[in-house]
């Protein structure tokens, strides 16, 4: 795992090389020379990993884009704005975003509610809105026509984990504690739909508050009573870490005998740590983008994020890096501002996490889930 301070290094470095390409153009040129995208996310907070990663990946995309001529051969910018990850956070941000004339489209944002609060601003300021992480299933049915995404929606990801949990490793008594939120919430409505399809019951759903609760004793101990063979956690690394750690304490997850499982926002540099070895192990994390694929664009992303970050892509990094890469194939089709949603409905390309194409909701199309699992403190393919 990269430490914090050579992050912070690289970061600065590469955001440094994109503000100079900007700066220095033919002809002392600055406006009319340049394509300005916005980038929002949790830059601090709880969940600031998440958003420095999606950082990440954006800076190394506009890197090399200006590297190699640009968007239509002029320089592309990023703008980047905190959300902190919360709802008020990310509204806010918006009005800023929608205020600057020059901005033609949004990456953005990383949690599901961030994006949801931001969306209908973005849709009055004629914006376009691609989100890399946003996953809750409600963020493109609320009935605007500006958003997509290339993650998987939790309508395709919930699913999975039950059915990977009842069929494969013959669970039928599941526990979820999720986050109090659209993602947490639409999780455990498409979970619970398939466990009851197949059978298996839903013992324990309890939640907690994102970004506020530190002590979790009260939701695992009325878990630890319904005595579940399973518990599928749905949150972010930082609460996953501490409820995972305090579950191992209590004893409900001591013995092995209750399987865990959980979606990528888990797999970040922090989360073993914060966690502790032994309590994740043998952890199932389920996924929407396979960090050791052997595709070719794949694999050329992981050389470059090992050299550059000392660690395999993380999603939040290949999401991001794609998203910029698909404004800069819409502008090139031909895209303004005010057509970016028209033309990116049409966009079909590879990207290094996969086939990049969307659906009439805006949703990714083809895409499937992989599983990892946590083994000797290490992130590593599932196989059973």
């Amino acid at each position: 795992m990269i430490d914090t301070k050579r992050r912070r290094l690289l970061y600065g470095a590469m955001t440094a090389t994109a503000l100079a390409m900007a700066a220095v153009l033919p002809g002392g040129a600055m406006a009319q020379e340049t394509v300005k995208l916005a980038a929002a996310g949790p830059m601090t907070g709880p969940s600031a990993e998440t958003g420095q990663r999606m950082k990440a990946g954006i800076e190394l995309a506009v890197e090399e884009i200006n590297a190699s001529g640009g968007v239509g051969g002029k320089t592309l910018v990023v703008d980047f704005y905190d959300d902190e990850g919360k709802p008020e956070g990310a509204a806010a941000v918006a009005q800023r975003i929608a205020s600057d004339s020059e901005v033609i489209g949004v990456i953005g944002h990383i949690n599901s509610s961030a994006t949801m609060a931001a969306l209908p601003i973005y849709k009055r300021a004629g914006l376009t809105e691609v989100s890399g992480n946003s996953s809750a299933w409600k963020v493109t049915h609320m009935g605007f026509d500006n958003i997509f995404r290339v993650i998987i929606n939790d309508q395709g990801q919930a699913p999975v984990v039950i059915k990977q949990l009842v069929e494969v490793e013959g669970r039928k008594k599941i526990a979820i504690i999720y986050e109090n939120s659209d993602y947490g919430k639409g999780a455990l409505e498409s979970a619970t739909e398939t466990a009851h399809a197949l059978g298996a019951e839903i013992v324990a759903a309890e939640t907690y508050q994102p970004a506020v609760d530190r002590d979790f004793a009260a939701q695992l101990t009325k878990i630890m009573a319904a005595s579940p063979d399973a518990l599928f956690l749905v949150g972010q690394y930082g609460e996953g870490g501490a409820i995972f750690n305090q579950a191992y304490r209590l004893g409900l997850t001591t013995d092995g005998s209750v399987l865990k499982a959980g979606f990528d926002g888990l797999r970040q540099g922090p989360f073993i740590d914060l966690a502790g070895a032994d309590a994740v192990e043998g952890l199932l994390i389920f996924a929407s983008f396979n960090s050791l694929s052997d595709a070719p664009k794949t694999a050329e992303f992981r050389e470059k994020t090992m050299r550059l970050f000392g660690h395999p892509p993380t999603e939040q990094e290949a999401h991001n890096y794609d998203v910029t890469y698909l404004y800069k194939a819409a502008i090139e089709a031909g895209a303004t501002k005010e057509t970016m949603s028209e033309v990116m409905r049409t966009m079909n390309m590879e990207g290094v996490s996969g086939h990049l194409q969307f659906d009439e909701n805006g949703d990714v199309k083809g895409k499937e889930m992989v599983i990892f699992t946590v083994k000797n403190g290490e992130f590593v393919p599932y196989v059973k």
